[in-house]
């Protein structure tokens, strides 16, 4: 053998090792994640200063708290890997030249017409006019060229390693070594979703509280986990006939069986009925090759058989069974899904709808590749503006997937991108049929049919997903078609050419050939090239670790308490500092402009209350300094915002959002200025142009309609039904937790007139009936001083009745109107508790309980009606006779059952515990019992273990200083 033939030998070696590389890698790698219970105890002693916090903020946190996505983190492996196989694959071409052969097609021709020919019929040739057309639109056309740059990478990536596999011509031993790959990481990624699934993933996996990445996140999505697995489930169904060791085939089995059960647990709709039919049609298709005369309808009888087995398991109720895990169970998610309304609403039909006016805009050349993401949002905001009444669905959320590769390809590139990506996916189907066709043992034939089966699933349930633009899969796919493409066809054997070392093995060709000169330049650019692709790749997802964790710092900022206002501040100052340094590191990323935007966003908002603070204090130096330092903030934040609308990166609500809230804040920090009030009026009716369920803009709106002068108070009320049409949770946390937080404090005159005024806003709407009917709850149970401590008084009874009598019709019609509303629900049972009405509030806690899980208050409830009704219930999360288990009890005493005087006296025992925190609710209730009942000492106790969470609330420090003086004037 020559030394050219030794070292393309080797390379080609090294090609399939980082070919299979690519398929594991793109799979199983992932961030290394601290669990948050320690992450947070180091982020707070980072962010408040010291030596040691600096070194952790500066070079441990990022890879301590890695909080990357795991998509991005998987597609930038699977770049650097796919440019090593670049890199290496120019090294074989030279190589090839130098041996005077021609390894990119298995037949050579002997005319220029079959040239043509042969070019025109190879794949490889209709991607790489796709890329030259995709590379122009995104050159041209494109309004996010960055974005559009990495998707177009990643593209040609995909399209070399099909060419290197198809150069590379697998043999059978590659080929099983290919399929034992795919079935072994299939497995590990099925068990690591299981122990997910069962909670037994924590100690190294963060928990999602998402349900879609619930046991998805290992590939980074839950659609994306059950296309993936639907390759190794097809790979492993052959090799349960085909291995030669019983041990291999119940391994092979157990993979499937392990693949079929997470892909139920997965609640993947579309994966459900691919998956089966797949099963159902690969497993006749074997039976019939092994000489049994089965029909597809046995198959797919036998296969739903085992599914139906699978969903018995997963329906049967968490608390007995350790393989449910759901917070919405598969009962009810198919009940809510397949419902024809609901269908209407789908995410994936209001997409395609929308989308038409954007193909009939530029149907033949598209609007460039990886722009979706900015084309969409105009589109969806001008629909919805055209059909305020349209039966599809809205959301709130960002679309920047079309949910149908095939919708969004004629999207970006049109008609012509969309053909000649089809003409090569014609081309692979066209040589893997012909490759069938072809005689080959019975065991061959099994294993290219377990790799047609899958990518074929894939394929068409790409129409319904976006199963290409997830890395794993999109690699797995192009890796699985090329080994299919290039399968040996020749009893097993690939065609081999000769090359010995002997001079005759080699046969050189005289005079100057062209394509071996291109092939050469090709080369040279290659290896200059790649170092930049690297460099391009390096720099944009370092940017994106660094607005990752941005976003991150500035979620804590937003969640932690009032008390640790040095604390707040310091995370938000963490979170812009890091934007900065990605807007530094990709002056074009759009996600981390909008992080720098809204980091200063938050730092305004932190410097418009220490103002408000700083005013009441009467320091008038320090809250104009203060007032000084919220403008610059909010200054930045709309440059930002701003500068990111006009390089064109992103374009969607949000952004828009920021401006307006960044200018309204402007005017209240300076409410002569009227401008900054129209800017914001301007700003956030773009981002309702944008969506017009883009709840967050409604709201904010509907304050500038009311400040406008003259205040246009008809706009501001229909901004506030749209809030509550589009999204009711956001409307009760804004407008109807502030009213039942004002009952909580015993203010009912002030909250009963903030609902009459919603009430005229908004309408009858459910969530507005239902707070109503909680706050005549709330009052029947507090009465004023003088009746609250007779507690058995006739005066006292008929105050509660009078109240309860109003709100109950409306739970009663609520019920019939939401049955299965779990707030509903919940608000029903207390009133039926509280009503003595024991037997219909433990039937519903009964149900709701296995939907909820873990909930303290519900079990321990669950366990007083029970007790009151005469019968038995396990408690589930507290043991019984805990401090824990007394807190709960005393506090359902003092808020649902009226034993007012026994529940805040014991409320006032168990609040000297240190490890008991009792929350506002329950003990400004007990307060103003004990206070009415002049006992002083149990109101100081409440109070001060009060004080520890709200060191700050005005009505808790009144209750402490009203209880000591008195003390004092006892002691005295």
């Amino acid at each position: 053998m020559t030394q050219f033939a030794m070292w393309k030998e080797r390379i080609e070696r090294l090609l399939w090792l980082l070919v299979m590389a690519l398929v594991a890698g793109t799979a199983l790698v992932y961030p290394l994640r601290l669990p948050d219970f320690y992450l947070g105890k180091l982020d707070l002693m980072g962010i408040r200063g010291g030596v040691l916090g600096k070194i952790y903020l500066e070079q441990l946190r990022p890879e301590l708290a890695f909080n990357h996505s795991p998509l991005v983190y998987k597609e930038t492996v699977a770049a650097v890997i796919s440019l090593a196989i670049i890199a290496f694959y120019s090294v074989y071409i030279a190589i090839t030249i130098g041996l005077h052969r021609q390894d990119t097609h298995f037949d050579r021709p002997t005319s220029w017409r079959e040239a043509v020919r042969s070019y025109i019929s190879h794949p490889g040739v209709a991607g790489g006019l796709f890329l030259v057309f995709a590379a122009a639109g995104v050159l041209l056309v494109s309004p996010t060229v960055h974005y559009s740059l990495r998707t177009l990478f990643l593209v040609a990536m995909g399209v070399v390693v099909f060419s290197v596999v198809v150069a590379l011509r697998p043999n059978v031993h590659r080929v099983w070594e290919c399929v034992c790959l795919v079935i072994v990481v299939g497995a590990i990624v099925a068990f690591v979703s299981f122990l997910q699934h069962v909670g037994l993933a924590w100690w190294f996996l963060p928990n999602f509280e998402d349900p879609r990445n619930r046991v998805g996140s290992l590939i980074g999505h839950n659609t994306g986990l059950s296309s993936f697995l639907l390759f190794p489930l097809g790979f492993a169904l052959p090799v349960v006939f085909l291995a030669r060791r019983w041990l291999y085939r119940l391994a092979a089995a157990l993979t499937v069986v392990l693949i079929l059960f997470v892909i139920v647990a997965a609640q993947s709709r579309a994966i459900w009925i691919l998956g089966a039919l797949m099963v159902a049609g690969e497993g006749t298709w074997i039976a019939r090759l092994h000489g049994y005369r089965l029909r597809l309808v046995h198959g797919l009888a036998g296969v739903l058989a085992a599914i139906l087995m699978v969903a018995l398991v997963q329906s049967v109720a968490p608390t007995v069974n350790p393989l449910a895990r759901h917070a919405v169970p598969l009962t009810e998610r198919i009940r809510r899904d397949f419902r024809p309304a609901q269908l209407l609403k789908e995410t994936r039909l209001r997409i395609f709808v929308v989308s038409l006016p954007l193909i009939a805009k530029s149907p033949l050349w598209g609007h460039g590749l990886g722009s979706f993401q900015y084309v969409y949002p105009p589109a969806h905001g001008a629909y919805f503006l055209k059909h305020p009444d349209s039966v599809l669905g809205t959301t709130a959320k960002r679309t920047d997937l079309a949910h149908n590769d095939y919708l969004q390809l004629v999207v970006e590139c049109g008609f012509v991108g969309f053909a000649l990506a089809g003409w090569a996916i014609w081309l692979i189907a066209r040589r893997i049929r012909t490759n069938y066709r072809i005689p080959m043992p019975k065991q061959e034939k099994m294993l290219l049919g377990g790799m047609v089966w899958p990518f074929g699933a894939v394929m068409i349930h790409a129409f319904f997903d976006f199963p290409f633009h997830v890395a794993p899969i999109g690699f797995l796919a192009v890796v699985t078609a090329g080994v299919a493409y290039a399968f040996p066809r020749a009893n097993g054997q690939t065609e081999q050419v000769q090359t010995n070392d002997s001079p005759a093995g080699i046969q050189p060709r005289i005079g100057l050939r062209w394509n071996r000169v291109g092939a050469l330049v090709a080369v040279a650019a290659t290896w200059l090239l790649v170092p930049l692709g690297y460099e391009f790749f390096l720099r944009d997802f370092v940017a994106d670790i660094l607005t990752s964790d941005a976003s991150k710092w500035a979620m804590t900022a937003r969640q932690l308490p009032s008390s640790e206002s040095a604390a707040k501040y310091a995370a938000a100052t963490r979170a812009r500092d890091l934007a900065r340094k990605a807007t530094k590191l990709s002056p074009l990323n759009g996600e981390a402009l909008e992080a720098l935007s809204h980091a200063f966003s938050l730092l305004g908002q932190f410097d418009y209350l220490q103002w408000r603070a700083l005013q009441a204090a009467g320091q008038t130096k320090e809250a104009e300094n203060a007032r000084l330092s919220a403008f610059r903030n909010y200054g930045s934040a709309i440059n930002h915002a701003t500068n990111l609308v006009e390089k064109g990166e992103l374009r969607y609500h949000y952004i828009f959002y920021l401006i307006g809230q960044a200018y309204h804040m402007l005017w209240r920090l300076q409410p002569d200025v009227y401008n900054y009030l129209l800017s914001a009026k301007r700003a956030l009716e773009g981002a309702i142009s944008l969506n017009n369920a883009d709840v967050a803009s409604l709201f904010e709106l509907a304050e500038v309609y009311n400040h406008l002068n003259p205040p246009d108070n008809e706009r501001a009320a229909a901004m506030r039904r749209r809030i509550f049409e589009v999204d009711p949770d956001f409307g009760e946390s804004q407008y109807l937790v502030p009213l039942l937080e004002m009952a909580m404090r015993g203010n009912f005159a002030s909250a009963w007139k903030a609902l009459g005024l919603l009430n005229e806003a908004v309408g009858d709407h459910w969530s507005v009936r239902l707070t109503k009917a909680r706050l005549y709850l709330m009052e029947a149970l507090w009465p004023p001083p003088e009746l609250d401590v007779q507690t058995t008084s006739p005066q006292r009874r008929e105050w509660f009745q009078t109240r309860y009598r109003l709100g109950r019709p409306i739970i009663e019609a609520l019920l019939q109107e939401k049955p299965r509303a779990e707030i509903v629900q919940r608000a029903a049972m207390l009133y039926f508790a509280a009503g003595e009405e024991t037997t219909r509030a433990l039937a519903i806690a009964d149900r709701l309980l296995p939907i909820v899980g873990r909930d303290p208050e519900l079990d321990v409830l669950r366990y007083e009606l029970a007790r009151r009704a005469g019968q038995k219930r396990a408690l589930l999360y507290v043991q019984e006779g805990s401090a824990e288990f007394w807190y709960y009890r005393q506090r359902l005493r003092l808020l649902v059952f009226g034993e007012t005087a026994l529940g805040a006296g014991q409320l006032g025992n168990l609040a000297r515990e240190r490890k008991i925190q009792l929350r506002l609710d329950e003990g400004l209730r007990a307060a103003a019992y004990l206070q009415a009942a002049r006992q002083w000492d149990y109101v100081a106790t409440i109070t001060w273990n009060l004080l520890r969470q709200y060191p700050n609330d005005p009505d808790v420090s009144r209750y402490r200083a009203h209880a000591l003086q008195e003390l004092e004037k006892a002691k005295q």
